[in-house]
């Protein structure tokens, strides 16, 4: 087990008796456990209805409060915007499909352990 922003390690056991017949067993597992949740953003998606990489979101944003994502085109138009980490873009804007090409993303958000501000950015691909 290591501490002070590292990665921690704990020995999990769950002991189940049978209240009939009095038997029991144990099942033990590592758990590891990481200080902090990397938030990514895909570099691509395909919005196209097959149920696969058809909306973009930050992934992975358990641990962010006061989550802001935003999505641009590329003459810095803002086509996406939200505060819910739940809410994606499924690549319309203002109920249109828009066309393959690159936007860029920036993404506030508070990490919640710590509460440090943290600001991302960068861009993903939208495939048709």
């Amino acid at each position: 087990m290591q501490e002070n922003g590292q990665d921690i390690t704990y020995q999990v056991s769950l002991v189940v008796t049978n209240s009939v017949q009095h038997c029991s067993d144990t099942a033990k597992k590592q758990v590891h456990v990481l200080p902090t949740c990397i938030i990514g953003v895909p570099s691509a998606f395909t919005p196209n209805g097959d149920g696969l990489n058809d909306y973009l979101f930050p992934l992975n944003a358990l641990k962010a409060d006061n989550i802001h994502f935003m999505v641009f085109d590329r003459n810095g138009v803002m086509v996406f915007e939200s505060r819910d980490m739940n809410t994606k873009w499924n690549g319309t804007f203002r109920g249109n499909r828009l066309n393959a090409g690159i936007f860029a993303w920036v993404m506030t958000y508070t990490f919640r352990d710590t509460g440090r501000k943290v600001m991302l950015k960068g861009t993903t691909l939208l495939l048709r």
